[in-house]
C-alpha cells in the first residue's frame, strides 16, 4: 500500500510541515487537496483489493464445483 503512515496524516491534518528544520503553516486548501488525493488513492486500492478477493472467491467456488462433479462422476462410474 502506498499511502503514508498515521503520523504523516496527523501532520497534514494539523497543517504543520517541517521543511529543512523550519516549521511553516501550509495553505489549508493544499492540505485538504492532499488529504483528498490520499483518500481517493486509498479508496481505489481498497476497491482493487475487493475485486481481487471476489475473484479469488469465485475461483475457489468454481474449484469446489469441479471437485464435486468429479466425485459424482467417479461414484457413478463405480456403481455401473
Amino acid at each position: 500500500m502506498k499511502t503514508p503512515g498515521a503520523a504523516v496524516l496527523l501532520l497534514l491534518w494539523a497543517g504543520i510541515v517541517a521543511v529543512a528544520g523550519e516549521t511553516c503553516q501550509p495553505d489549508i486548501y493544499n492540505v485538504l487537496k492532499e488529504i483528498s488525493a490520499l483518500v481517493k488513492q486509498l479508496r481505489w486500492e481498497t476497491n482493487a483489493q475487493a475485486k481481487d478477493l471476489t475473484e479469488l472467491r469465485r475461483e475457489r467456488d468454481n474449484s469446489k464445483e469441479v471437485s464435486f462433479q468429479c466425485q459424482v462422476m467417479w461414484v457413478v462410474s463405480q456403481s455401473g
